[in-house]
Order: structure tokens, then sequence, then C-alpha cells
């Protein structure tokens, strides 16, 4: 120390010597990196009619999304472009995210993604649904959509994975890159990395495809590690062979299904035995529940959480070829939220007892 500094008092010797070791941590630190549970865009929705008209206005109780703080006289809308075919518009918040659709329909039907992308500032996304012989099927649906960026935050992440393998798009809240193996025909090995090993959370998958009937699924939770892993099927929806198709996978766990952080959600992995703790949230401290209601039906209750502008979406999980939707859509009954029912099926539409995720949410 030279003798100009020693004749600094020792307090004024201090607050120097911390302005400069903030100047150095500023030169060489990364800035803070932005929280993963607030998603950059996001918006949900209930198409409630099978022959919507052109610009229908989907019912306000179930449909949200993070364009209504800047414009709240904005509704997301749903329009039928042929059998079994629709075009979903969420306003002002078009990019390049994931999306997520589930069958809302007493009968054996399935939902998958056609395409989605950006149309101006508007996002749009193509659904398509097939009865269980693979033919074109009228019917409402529920649909989500999201896009995050940054790191950090709830252990949350989402693929969209391609038909011979590989990833077109994808996000991880760790930074991490993820990546899909296409290990025999419809059958993909996807891993999220860093994302916390175990089994806590939930997964979403949904079939890609602008043609053909495809359903996906989630055939085996593997977690490795910290790494979260899905073996992930998808079947032909005519023959119930296994098929090669673009799929989206979403993984979160303590988040949303979009990827947000609202007081009221929660998930539960439907396994007809006993559930791990992680893998059963809800955002009240309550326990979610799940019965028997019937033949391949499961009436599953999230307690305290249930407010109007929610959402539920439904993956079945298992290694053949059954599916799963929503039997109606779900109810609102003194605060609890009521789906009933998660509705299962053989390959060829009998009701059959299945495992299944079951992730509901709220926009508050």
């Amino acid at each position: 120390m030279t003798a100009s500094v020693r004749l600094l008092r020792p307090r004024i010797v201090i607050v120097w010597l911390a302005l400069f070791a903030a100047a150095v941590a500023m030169l060489v630190a990364p800035a803070a990196p932005a929280r993963a549970a607030v998603p950059d865009r996001w918006g949900f929705a209930y198409n409630n009619l099978p022959n919507p008209p052109v610009n229908h206005v989907m019912p306000m109780s179930r449909q949200w999304g993070s364009w209504k703080t800047a414009f709240p006289a904005s509704w997301a809308t749903v329009t039928q472009i042929g059998p079994g075919f629709y075009q979903v518009r969420f306003p002002h918040i078009g990019g390049k995210g994931v999306a997520h659709v589930t069958a809302v329909n007493g009968a054996p039907v399935s939902c998958q993604l056609a395409k989605w992308g950006a149309s101006g500032a508007d996002e749009i996304v193509y659904v398509r649904c097939h009865a269980a012989t693979g033919a074109p099927a009228d019917s409402p649906f529920t649909v989500l959509f999201s896009e995050s960026s940054g790191l950090g935050g709830a252990p949350y992440g989402w693929v969209w994975g391609a038909a011979a393998g590989g990833v077109v798009n994808g996000y991880n809240a760790s930074g991490a890159p993820n990546s899909s193996f296409h290990v025999g025909i419809g059958q993909y090995d996807v891993k999220l990395p860093n994302l916390g090993g175990g089994f806590d959370g939930n997964l979403q998958v949904t079939a890609v495809h602008s043609q053909t009937g495809v359903r996906c699924k989630v055939a085996r939770w593997a977690p490795a590690g910290t790494d979260q892993r899905a073996i992930v099927f998808c079947h032909n929806s005519t023959t119930g062979a296994l098929f090669d198709s673009d799929f989206t996978l979403t993984y979160h766990h303590k988040v949303a299904v979009f990827g947000g952080s609202p007081t009221r959600f929660g998930y539960i992995w439907d396994t007809f035995g006993p559930i791990p703790p992680g893998a059963n949230i809800n955002t009240s401290g309550a326990l979610n529940t799940v019965f028997s209601s019937g033949p391949g039906l499961r009436l599953v209750t999230f307690p305290r959480i249930g407010l109007d502008q929610s959402h539920v979406q439904v993956t079945a999980n298992g290694g053949g070829p059954e599916f799963c939707n929503l039997q109606s859509p779900w109810r609102i009954f003194g605060g609890d939220a009521v789906v009933r029912n998660v509705a299962c099926y053989n390959a060829f539409g009998a009701a059959v007892n299945h495992r299944s995720f079951v992730s509901y949410t709220s926009r508050f």
C-alpha cells in the first residue's frame, strides 16, 4: 500500500475498495439470467364447438393469454376449415414456441397439431382431429401455445422433436441443449438435461403431422441422474402401428404447463397405484385425487385451485397404442377443479383403463 493510501481515513478506504470491487464485478460477471417462470408469451383456449363458425370466439371462461395485459379486449378465436380441421388464432403472441392439444369428446377421438407459427402479430395453430378409425372427426378440444427464453427459475423445458430424430426447436431453463433420438419406428428417446432427476413434475406430449392421423404419448418416464428423460411412442391412428412423426413434449415442475407461475395450478401422474409426491402437486397444498368412474374413465379433482380462465391437458402413458382424451370439459365446484373424466381407449376405440398425465392451470 502506498503512502497516499495510508493517509486516507479507514472508512474512505473501505468505501473506495467496495466501489472498485463492484466495478470489477460488473466487468467480469454475466448479467443475471431471466427467470423461466415468466414466459415471453403464452395463451390457452377451449374450442367448445365441433363445427364453429368463422372466427368463433372461444369461451371466455376457458381462455386467457399474456396478450390480455396490453390488449384486454382481444380474444382467441377458432375457424373450421375442413372435416376435423381447425385454425386457432391467439392474438398478439406470435412466436416460435411450443403447442399442445387435447380432444374433448365423449367418443374415442384424438387431436393433433398440423402446424403452428406467427402470422403478423398473432399465433396461428392448426389442429386436426381423428376418430379411432383414423378418419377426420369434428371435435371440441383444448389448445395451448407458449414461448420462453432466458435461464434459471423452476425446472421447465420443451422439445419439438423431428420424425427422423433430432430437435426442430426447444427450450431448457438450465440452458443445456435438449435432445431427441430416433430409436425405432415411432420411438424416441427425449432428454432435457439438468432439470432435476426423479419423478417430479409432469409431462405433456402431442403428435405433429399435417395429414396422417397420429397419436403420440409417453411410453415410459425414465429420469436419469439430473436429467429428465422420456421415451415417446407415436402410433398411426388408422392401424395402431408405430409410426414416425414429429411431436411436441413439455416438462414442467413447480410451474404451470405454459411455463408461468400462477398461484393456482396443479398436475398429477395417474399411475393406477402409488403416485410419487413430486408428481402430485397442488399450489394450495391440498392433495389432488383420482378415482375410477367406470371402464376407461378417471375422475380427477384438483382441490381449492378451481377458477374460471383455466385449462387442462392430458397425455396417455404406456407403451401400447392406447390413447386418452377429456370426456367433457372440466368444471369448477366450490373452488375445486373437477375433470370428469379422463377417458382412455385402445387402438380400436374400446374403453380401457390406462395411465395418464393430467395438468391443470388457471391464469391466476
